[in-house]
Parts: structure tokens; C-alpha cells; sequence
């Protein structure tokens, strides 16, 4: 029996198809077990995980709509993506556990490259809820039409080549990653099969790779072939976070500050998110390394920075923050302008409470409001280093 479903990609209700993510001639074609999240932080002190699901045919889920998964990308697109996926392979195998590199050049004569971005967007559309392209429709016109040129800029995507080492391969949800050494977060998705990884970032603050952008791609017609020189990076991937990868050279120019949570123990707090572009999520996270239960004034003041950084509240923006406890928990909002962040309700201690509002107790239940214009502590480069 077909299930039924919105499509990812078209967003119509239709009978849904076994998409293969990424496509099953780009070395996916094989029985592979997956692994929920829960599952990664779990896992015994050797490393094994329960819980997985098999797929037989290949990586996938049932994402799209026969026309979407047949007539548009694999008419249109994925021989593209087989192509660029050999020839990375090749690169890939000349590479050892001791290699010293970190980036090689690929180079692709009469090169299709809008078709391998499309492809890349319809790839990134099946990871991801099927709401991701109600709110960011410039992606599904983009990947619908074979014509369509051109994206908005706030839309930039890395390519790259996966290291030896990695141990992981990875679907990555739109998510926000908080990096040390940088105020607003970063809202990311990403695919990692060997050989390559893929990634969308949405209004990026910074670059996200000093390499490996291909987001030009999108300025060209599906026709048109030209042959292409491009750096990619060589990166290791062995965490189940979107967004996180190490360089195999240490220190490295693609070194990034590591996630080190969630672990078992951590504290995972649920926020629903509402950005000033109308796109919503409740399945995001913030993490912080001491359970809800072993809250400080501190923890929840730590929470509300990332808050605050995940809504990108900047240096002369107002924003306001409120919180409410019960015998139920405590509840945490900032809003700035159109953007709002609201925490689940977390089973804190009073102490918690009362430390962030500055006072030795409070009563078992009640609310807080206030009001402030964003300012920063200076580093010694003059950067900011967190909420003032």
C-alpha cells in the first residue's frame, strides 16, 4: 500500500514514494541500519547503539510524490549528482587515516552545476519536516522548476569531501548552532554520505566554511555545461550534530569549536522558535551540561543568552524577557520585534528562579517581565563576548 502524505518537495497530499536520500546511484544502493538521536547519546561505553532501523534498500524515507521523486529530480537531477559523488569517491580512496591534507581540487569538465545544486535542495528538503519549504518557497521553486535561476542570498551551500576517518553519516534538521566565538546562531541543515557532505545555512552570520561555498551554482541555466575548478574541504565527521565536523589536521583552518552535548545527563530544553520571516519550529533545543534538576540563577541565565542568540537579538535592539513558575515549572520568553523564543516548561528548583531575579526566595508561583536594549561585554579583540 502507497502511503499518503505531503510531499517535501511539491508540498501537495499525494501517495508517496521511497525516496533514496542521498540517491541510490551516488552509493546508496545498500541494507543500512539508522539511528535516532537518542539512540548516539545512549550508546554503551564500546560504542554500540539500539534501537536502529534497517533499510534494506538503501537510506531514504517515503518523502515524495512520484512526479517530484521521478519526473523532476530523477529525470532532471540526480545523474549530476552521481557524476560529482564518482568522482569525489575517487579523490576519497586515494586518501589515508594519515593524511595531512585538508582540501583537494575538483575538477569537472562540462559540468551541469545548476542541476547539482537542485538536486542538493530536494536532498535537504526530504531531511528536513515537510513545513521547511512552506516557509522558505524561493527553495521549492528553485528545485521544482528545471529553468528557475537564481536564489536569494541569504540561502548559501557547502559542498565537501568526507575524510577516511569519519565514522558518521548523518541526516542534520534545520537546526541553530551556537559557536563559541560568535553571537547569533547559525540556522543549518546538512546530509553527510561518504564521499561528500552537504550544507544549506539560512542568514549565516559568518562564513560557515572558508571553502567549499557553491551557492553560485544557482546562477546557472539547467543547460548550460562549463567546466569547473573548485576547492573543496576535506572533512572528518564523528558527531551526530548538524553542522559539526573537525578538520583532520588539528588546529586546522576548518577546526570549529566542538558541541559537547547533549550527553545522557544533560539538560535538553525544547524552545518554539518564531523568526521575523514567519518560519516556526517547535522541535528545536538548547543544551546546557547540568540537569534541570542542578540549576543555578546561572543555568537559566544561560539559557536565556542562548535564546537570545538563537533569535539574533543585536547590539541597539530592544527585546523583552518574562518568566512564569508554577508547581508545574518554570517557563522562559525573550521576544525582539517580530522574533520570539519560548523555552518547555523545565522542572527547576526555586533557588533557580530566585537567583535569576536577583532575590534569596520567591514564592512558589508567580511572573516576571523586563525590558532591555541589547549591549555586549568586549573582548580583547573588541568582539562580543555575551550579553551585558
Amino acid at each position: 500500500m502507497v502511503p499518503k502524505g505531503r510531499c517535501h518537495l511539491c508540498g501537495e497530499d499525494k501517495g508517496l514514494t521511497y525516496e533514496h536520500v542521498p540517491a541510490r546511484s551516488s552509493f546508496n544502493d545498500a541494507s543500512v541500519e539508522m539511528f535516532g538521536f537518542k539512540s548516539w547519546i545512549e550508546q554503551s561505553p564500546d560504542g554500540q547503539m539500539t534501537g536502529g532501523e534497517v533499510k534494506e534498500r538503501g537510506a531514504g524515507a517515503h518523502t515524495l510524490c512520484y512526479r517530484c521523486n521521478t519526473e523532476i529530480t530523477g529525470d532532471h537531477y540526480v545523474a549530476e549528482l552521481k557524476r560529482w559523488t564518482a568522482i569525489a569517491m575517487t579523490v576519497a580512496r586515494k586518501l589515508t587515516g594519515d593524511e595531512q591534507g585538508n582540501a583537494v581540487e575538483l575538477i569537472i569538465q562540462g559540468a551541469h552545476s545548476a542541476r547539482l545544486l537542485k538536486q542538493i535542495v530536494a536532498m535537504l528538503a526530504s531531511v528536513n519536516s515537510v513545513s521547511l519549504l512552506d516557509h522558505h518557497r524561493p527553495l521549492r521553486d528553485y528545485a521544482m522548476n528545471p529553468q528557475a535561476v537564481g536564489l536569494p542570498n541569504r540561502y548559501q551551500f557547502y559542498l565537501f569531501v568526507t575524510h577516511p576517518t569519519s565514522s558518521i553519516a548523518r541526516y542534520g534538521g534545520l537546526t541553530v548552532r551556537l559557536a563559541r566565538g560568535t553571537w547569533c546562531g547559525t540556522w543549518l541543515t546538512d546530509l553527510v554520505w561518504p564521499p561528500c557532505g552537504y550544507v544549506m545555512t539560512i542568514d549565516e552570520p559568518t562564513l560557515f566554511l572558508p571553502i567549499g561555498n557553491i551557492s553560485h551554482f544557482a546562477n546557472y541555466d539547467y543547460g548550460e555545461q562549463a567546466n569547473v575548478t573548485i576547492q573543496l574541504p576535506i572533512l572528518v565527521g564523528d558527531q551526530p550534530f548538524p553542522g559539526e565536523f573537525n578538520d583532520p589536521i588539528a588546529g586546522g583552518a576548518f577546526s570549529k569549536p566542538r558541541n559537547e552535548f547533549p550527553t545522557r545527563t544533560s539538560a535538553r530544553t525544547a524552545v518554539r522558535v518564531r523568526l521575523a520571516d514567519g518560519y516556526t519550529t517547535e522541535d528545536a533545543e538548547l543544551v546546557l551540561p547540568s540537569a534541570h534538576e542542578n540549576w543555578t540563577g546561572s543555568d537559566v541565565q544561560e539559557l536565556l543568552e542562548g535564546m537570545l542568540r538563537t533569535i539574533c537579538v543585536l547590539r541597539g535592539e530592544h527585546y523583552v524577557v518574562s518568566i512564569r513558575w508554577s508547581e508545574q515549572g518554570v517557563a522562559l520568553k525573550a521576544s525582539s520585534g517580530e522574533r520570539e523564543i519560548e523555552s518547555e516548561v523545565m522542572r527547576l528548583p526555586l533557588t533557580a528562579v530566585g537567583g535569576f531575579m536577583g532575590h534569596e526566595e520567591v514564592p512558589p508561583r508567580g511572573e516576571g517581565q523586563y525590558e532591555a536594549v541589547m549591549q555586549f561585554k568586549e573582548t580583547d579583540d573588541g568582539g562580543p563576548a555575551g550579553a551585558a
